[in-house]
């Protein structure tokens, strides 16, 4: 759910983030790490995510001791 969707259905437009963290029972510096990761993830066309996530896991697979 992106953002503002978020925010128009919560009800939480004009509101500060302390308030709406403190009302979802989290803390306002997780909530700004959320909202901060999906506007980084709204501004990379679906196509690159999709390239970055499989770049990611393969690195992930290289770094990672075989049994």
């Amino acid at each position: 759910m992106s953002t503002s969707a978020m925010r128009s259905s919560s009800g939480s437009a004009g509101r500060t983030v302390t308030d709406v963290a403190r009302e979802l029972g989290i803390s306002s510096e997780n909530l700004r790490e959320w909202v901060k990761r999906t506007r980084a993830a709204e501004a990379i066309p679906a196509a690159e995510l999709v390239v970055e996530v499989l770049n990611m896991a393969a690195n992930s697979a290289a770094c990672s001791p075989t049994a």
